[in-house]
């Protein structure tokens, strides 16, 4: 049996025991996606295995169906056959519902604080080439993402950069120009604290880029983005402590943010000099 078959095979079962459980309590989809914070919409695709649920799904409806551990014991066995379109659309779900987002990125502009420009010069320079199709996708999901930066209850977003970020130039030098201009933009609207990690203080990080979303009632989730796929660390209390106190060390290693912010705009007018020569 191939990973994909059984994938498939999980994403019905788990449908299935959903449904199961839902009829028992008697409940509508409409009524258990009320409860939980998801639509009727959403509820169907999951129970039909056509969407591979998040933890928070998963927690919330064994939770409220009481259902004893038998949607979340299934749950990390589909993560771990999840392909990487279902294990980012988990991520998206659990980044919409974050109370706090602390990111470090050592290579480029988080995606949270991406132009658009900037962003399709990321997804064009991937490896194996993306298709023209897939690229304009791809950077309207990034663009999508970013709402919940002007939403009624924004996160808390604690962005730190390596300084590398602000010399790696993806597109042509105009485009990194205006996504410098956006990072301060960001900065000054919205709940972001932005800070640089100088060339001179080592990464405790070793490079590798990550993310914490913290939850308001429950445990903070770590999440890497790797090469072909996303690495979560949830239950592992260790893992995520691990990377809770690399953050707080690069939150003291790193530039204030006042110097960050000035060193910043110190590169976006370098840019701005060759743009116009």
């Amino acid at each position: 049996m191939t990973s994909e078959t059984m994938a498939t095979n999980l994403l019905a079962y788990f449908g299935q025991q959903l449904r199961r459980l839902r009829t028992q309590a008697g409940m509508t989809q409409e009524e258990l996606g009320g409860r939980i914070g998801y639509s009727s919409t959403m509820i169907g695709m999951v129970e039909k295995g056509r969407r591979a649920p998040s933890q928070h799904l998963t927690d919330a409806a064994d939770r409220v169906l009481d259902g004893r551990g038998v949607l979340s014991g299934l749950w990390l066995p589909i993560q771990e056959q999840a392909t990487p379109d279902e294990q980012l659309g988990q991520y998206l779900d659990l980044e919409a519902r974050a109370a706090g987002i602390d990111t470090y990125e050592a290579h480029l502009v988080p995606g949270l604080l991406q132009t658009e420009a900037y962003a399709r010069a990321v997804t064009g320079h991937l490896r194996p080439p993306v298709p023209p199709g897939e690229i304009a996708a791809r950077v309207a999901l990034r663009m999508s993402r970013q709402e919940i930066l002007v939403a009624d209850h924004p996160p808390a977003l604690w962005a730190i950069i390596g300084e590398a970020v602000l010399h790696r130039q993806l597109g042509d030098r105009a485009i990194m120009r205006d996504q410098l201009t956006h990072l301060l933009t960001c900065r000054e609207s919205h709940a972001v604290t932005l800070q640089v990690l100088p060339f001179t203080t080592p990464d405790p990080a070793m490079g590798v880029s990550f993310t914490i979303l913290s939850f308001a009632g429950a445990p903070p989730i770590v999440y890497l983005d790797v090469l072909t796929s996303g690495i979560y660390h949830r239950g592992n209390v260790e893992a995520v402590s691990r990377h809770q106190s690399v953050f707080n060390y690069l939150r003291e290693a790193a530039m204030p943010e006042g110097e960050s912010v000035a060193l910043i705009a110190a590169r976006r007018r370098a840019l701005e000099r060759t743009v116009r020569t």
